[in-house]
């Protein structure tokens, strides 16, 4: 900005207008002063990152669900590497501001405090829509074709990231028996995952050799698997954690009701896995269009 254009603003601000007004100033000005085009947007982008290390830090431990950062803010921009003029950029080469829209995040991390700048990824974006809105994985799993246990992942680095806010684990270690100091981390001290392996019967069409257990045990009929889920359900929503099934046996899809299950257990948000055997192509793709598990194990 020349010198003229910099006594001109500054002129302007001082009739009356705080530094809140700038990035109006700067737009009405920026032709007649020949001002860079992005330097409005630039001047907005400062000033919501000065109001973010203001701001009350949150704490999550007050919370009851997974919550947005109350600090956050969602900036959508006309110009994109603006983020790059305030920050260091490692190899010391800046990129120009380019007239392409970019959406970009502020906002002050819970744990550290510190005010943060950044371009959002298509992934930021994803999870802060899911819970903005309160839409439930399983159906944004649908909408975005992906599975249900990608959503979690996503939006468990968000909650290390401080852009979401997720209620204490109750899944926790007992400090007496895990003696800890201020260098140990949180991952080491809680569980934000409960994962049941559940045996759901011991039919098996194969005699592997290594097998340990060939007992013969009656399967649960489908209304008591049912309950099983709801129990586990019940028990992860007490203690804050997400669940996940991992379906094991003998052979779970030899289950008579196993697609009933596996649906129920969908339905209930679980992310999904089966231990099982080789078995053909239809029942894959049966248990891919209830919810793909993130993972098939078989037999060889």
């Amino acid at each position: 900005m020349t010198p003229k254009a910099w006594s001109r603003v500054r002129n302007l601000c001082a009739t009356g207008r705080g530094p809140e007004d700038l990035p109006q100033i700067l737009s009405c000005e920026v032709n007649s002063l020949s001002l860079p085009g992005y330097l409005p947007e630039l001047a907005l982008l400062e000033l919501t990152l000065a109001r973010v290390r203001t701001a009350a830090c949150a704490s999550s431990l007050t919370i009851k669900q997974l919550t947005v950062n109350p600090s956050l803010h969602l900036l959508r921009l006309s110009w994109k590497n603006l983020t790059c003029l305030l920050t260091p950029y490692e190899n010391g080469s800046v990129p120009a501001p380019e007239l392409l829209e970019e959406y970009v995040i502020v906002w002050r991390h819970p744990r550290t405090g510190e005010a943060l700048v950044r371009p959002a990824a298509d992934e930021d974006l994803l999870v802060l829509k899911m819970v903005a809105e309160e839409v439930a994985p399983s159906q944004l799993a649908v909408v975005g074709k992906v599975n249900v246990h990608e959503l979690d992942a996503a939006a468990d680095r968000a909650v290390k990231r401080g852009l979401l806010l997720a209620p204490p684990s109750g899944i926790r270690r007992d400090l007496a028996e895990f003696p800890t100091d201020e260098h140990t981390e949180e991952d080491f001290l809680s569980s934000s995952v409960f994962t049941l392996q559940w045996h759901i019967t011991q039919a098996c069409d194969l005699h592997c050799r290594h097998c340990y257990d060939r007992s013969v045990v009656r399967s649960l009929e489908l209304p008591q698997a049912v309950r099983v889920l709801d129990d586990l359900l019940e028990f992860c929503q007490s203690r804050k954690v997400r669940g996940q099934v991992s379906f094991t046996g003998g052979n779970p899809l030899l289950y008579p009701d196993f697609m009933e299950v596996y649906r129920a257990a969908s339905e209930r948000d679980f992310s999904l896995a089966v231990l099982g055997n080789p078995v053909p192509q239809e029942s894959i793709e049966n248990l891919i269009a209830i919810e793909p598990p993130v993972y098939y194990q078989g037999e060889p």
